[in-house]
């Protein structure tokens, strides 16, 4: 794995996931202007859209029902153990082939 682009906000995540068009982005929730909930639905919806893994600090029911509702592969809180976040981002991109 490896990383090919970063973003300070949902608008910029978005625009570096159309020009890089990674495997999977890997979004955090919580972003200036536009959030990771609404990029992740703007990725999802593009016409070359690519699975997301959201990672949210927050561990609210209703958080991750709204990333899981804007299309989100997955939801994980933050501080999860890497190997987990590693399988994450690995069955993300299995169902993509």
């Amino acid at each position: 794995m490896r990383v090919v682009g970063e973003a300070g906000d949902g608008s910029e995540a978005v625009a570096v996931a159309e020009r890089t068009r990674p495997d999977v982005v890997v979004m955090d929730m919580r972003m200036p202007n536009v959030d990771g909930i609404e990029a992740t639905e703007q990725i999802a919806a593009a016409e070359w859209a690519m699975p997301v893994v959201v990672l949210s600090a927050y561990d609210e029911p209703q958080m991750i029902e709204a990333a899981l509702a804007a299309g989100a592969s997955n939801c994980l809180k933050k501080g999860v153990g890497l190997d987990e976040l590693i399988e994450a981002i690995r069955a993300a991109d299995a169902t993509r082939q």
